[in-house]
């Protein structure tokens, strides 16, 4: 049996951040909130309207702004020492995929502080999640919709590798996807982010038991980096629909991709596009796409060839 997950609550639309927010004390009646992120949004200011927002809906905060740029285990646990302290009864993290995969790794130690990390990557039991605290994932950035998926990525210190924990119960009780947070992204933020949207949308496609939802999610993301992301890199002030959408289809490739696996394992990153269309088992999800994206020619091989062609033209952009 398949099973589609996501979380409990997904606000997307440009603006969202304090209606969303505004729950968390309204509607769940939390107390006091331990905000996550990194340095560089700390300092650009990132992080002060949520901050706000929950402040103004009753909530106590709490931040912790020192995760390194990849974050280890013993950093988290760093800000865990805090997050002990405060006892908070709502986790939010801010930011790229590093920082939304601390602050659900942060969110499992804090309510699991004999977890080992590194057993439980390697095929421990997932304990449920939510018994001390809810976790909200406010996005900032174009890359592997870590707010929607159920993953998580740690580097351990003491090998130099990076763990990768995967399991449903680390989804959040609410992700916020909220296009302001992408104004000060670079054309050369959306491209990278783009191509990872792609990647994970043509892994979904090519999954060997891709179902009919995960065949949604992700020909949608891979049809709107196709139509869009040629309009953001001109200058991405002037394509503020554009770009919401590729904030969006980021979150749908991860969703379709975490389906189409059913929470297993994360995609290799070493994987070219190419690679993964020709793995594919079963190729009629990649003709829909080629059809979608009005590739139709007379054999499904033509089709899968000019998909392949036109994601090398992404590459290219």
């Amino acid at each position: 049996m398949k099973k589609l997950r996501v979380p409990k609550k997904i606000y997307f639309k440009r603006g969202c951040t304090p209606v969303a927010l505004r729950e968390m004390h309204e509607v769940y009646g939390l107390q006091k909130a331990f905000l996550i992120t990194n340095p560089d949004l700390y300092r650009k200011g990132v992080i002060d309207p949520v901050d706000q927002c929950l402040k103004k809906s009753g909530l106590h905060t709490a931040e912790f702004f020192d995760l390194i740029e990849e974050p280890t285990i013993e950093n988290v646990k760093t800000g865990l020492q805090k997050m002990d302290e405060f006892e908070p009864d709502l986790i939010v993290g801010v930011g790229d995929s590093k920082a939304l995969s601390a602050a659900k790794i942060m969110w499992l130690l804090y309510e699991n502080p004999d977890l080992d990390i590194a057993a439980l990557a390697a095929g421990g039991e997932y304990p449920q999640m939510g018994k001390k605290a809810k976790l909200v994932l406010v996005t900032t950035a174009v890359e592997s919709g870590c707010d929607c998926n159920p993953y998580a990525e740690i580097v351990d210190e003491k090998t130099g590798k990076k763990i990768c924990l995967s399991s449903f119960n680390l989804l959040p009780e609410m992700a916020v996807i909220d296009a302001d947070y992408t104004d000060g992204l670079s054309a050369a933020d959306f491209k990278k982010g783009a191509a990872v949207t792609l990647k994970n949308a043509i892994g979904a496609l090519a999954a060997p038991e891709v179902n009919d939802y995960a065949t949604g999610y992700a020909r949608e993301a891979a049809k709107t980096v196709f139509e869009d992301l040629a309009k953001v890199l001109a200058d991405p002030s002037k394509e503020p629909v554009a770009c919401e959408n590729l904030l969006n289809a980021a979150t749908l490739a991860g969703i379709g991709y975490a389906c189409a696996v059913q929470g297993g394992a994360p995609l290799d990153e070493a994987k070219t596009v190419d690679e993964l269309i020709a793995s594919a088992a079963d190729q009629a999800a990649l003709v829909g796409l080629a059809m979608d994206c009005g590739l139709q020619d007379n054999t499904d091989y033509n089709m899968i060839q000019k998909l392949s062609a036109e994601c090398k033209k992404v590459a290219a952009l």
